[in-house]
């Protein structure tokens, strides 16, 4: 039982709170010793009921407040109050609708942080990692080499590895692979020895 003499000591906020638990029929209202409510003490407490305990006549007060407690006085109050307002009432469904809605957006807002959390973690990593590795402004880049292709691989995968390109943009893209040629050949070799020669 909830007394409406404590609660209107305690304030509207108690009152709101007490006509949640009256809307869902977990306590019944003791109206001992009171015999009128000002218009916001009554707006609080019919905040949460549902609409169908509204009658102007007052036959649903009995769903939420102990009849033996409650004088004359107050019920031409509450009835008086009940005729005149306006106030739409908190229902059970709106109750419900408000509360997944709530639920929803909540979630949404999860939902959206943590993938702009983990955008922005990716571009400072990515950015950290353009500004600490060495740039090329070509996109291929051709070894040439006197003796085997194969004694260059190692050199051209590190490279490959290695060597980003200098747009930003074509970085952060994945527009950055760069293409490392090895150019082995015995045409080298006799150019090589031409130089030898020409030097002698």
């Amino acid at each position: 039982m909830i007394s409406l003499e404590r609660i209107t000591e305690e304030g509207i906020k108690a009152i709101r709170q007490a006509s949640k638990k009256l809307g869902n029929s977990e306590e019944k209202l003791d109206c001992t010793s009171i015999s009128s409510l000002t218009k916001k003490e009554l707006k609080a407490l019919f905040r949460h009921l549902p609409k169908e305990w509204r009658s102007p006549q007052g036959q649903e007060l009995y769903k939420f407040i102990d009849l033996n407690t409650l004088n004359g006085d107050l019920k031409r109050c509450i009835i008086a109050y009940l005729t005149t307002s306006s106030e739409p009432p908190l229902t059970h469904s709106s109750r419900n609708f408000a509360a997944s809605f709530i639920k929803k957006t909540k979630l949404s807002y999860l939902f959206f942080s943590i993938v702009a959390l983990g955008g922005i973690s990716f571009l400072s990593f990515r950015t950290i990692q353009y500004f600490s590795q060495p740039k090329l402004r070509a996109r291929s880049l051709v070894i040439g080499t006197l003796w085997t292709q194969q004694s260059q691989e190692k050199l051209a995968e590190h490279l490959e590895k290695t060597l980003i390109q200098k747009n930003y943009w074509d970085f952060m893209l994945g527009r950055n692979q760069l293409q490392v040629t090895i150019n082995a050949g015995a045409s080298h070799i006799v150019l090589y020895q031409s130089y030898l020669t020409n030097r002698t």
